[in-house]
């Protein structure tokens, strides 16, 4: 290879090594501020805390789930709302989602998925209609309204728009 060659192979070279390490840059600032934007929103719209004891419940927010099963966002978020709740009598698990995706309700999925794979044998209530965040609060308000302490279950922005909604229901 003349020297030509080598000089122009050396700056491709240089110049890939540069898009690379601007390409990594670019994620590890995008990685950067999901995480503070996650983090900000788990912090939003949130309650007093009034003590440990009194009833709870947890409401878990389906997943578009186009499947005859719980989809993997669906299954995390059950396992979720199962490890929130207390281990008393005093906890209820909602699990809100109509058939948004597919022809069985994110609900009854989710419902399925806790009680004959994860063997949850706690109390469950289920609102299968709803095909909104807004309609996932407004369906769950009545199933929820004795707790002393709500505990929403979903991605943090997502779960801050529904603590946002259940505030307005208040």
């Amino acid at each position: 290879m003349d020297r030509a060659g080598a000089a122009g192979l050396m700056r491709s070279r240089r110049m890939l090594f540069r898009l690379l390490r601007a390409g990594a840059v670019i994620y590890a600032a995008l990685a950067v501020w999901a995480e503070v934007a996650h983090w900000r929103s788990s912090k939003r719209m949130l309650g007093t805390k009034s003590g440990t004891g009194g009833s709870q419940a947890v409401v878990v927010l389906g997943f578009r789930n186009r499947r005859s099963t719980a989809n993997v966002i669906n299954r995390y978020r059950v396992r979720a709302g199962i490890r929130s709740l207390p281990r008393t009598e005093d906890g209820v698990l909602v699990l809100s989602g109509g058939s948004v995706a597919g022809d069985v309700a994110e609900a009854v999925l989710m419902e399925t998925y806790a009680r004959e794979v994860l063997g949850y044998t706690g109390r469950i209530l289920l609102d299968a209609d709803s095909h909104s965040t807004w309609q996932n609060i407004a369906n769950c308000v009545p199933l929820i309204e004795h707790a002393d302490t709500i505990k929403i279950v979903s991605n943090s922005p997502h779960a801050e728009v529904a603590r946002e909604y259940l505030w307005a229901h208040a």
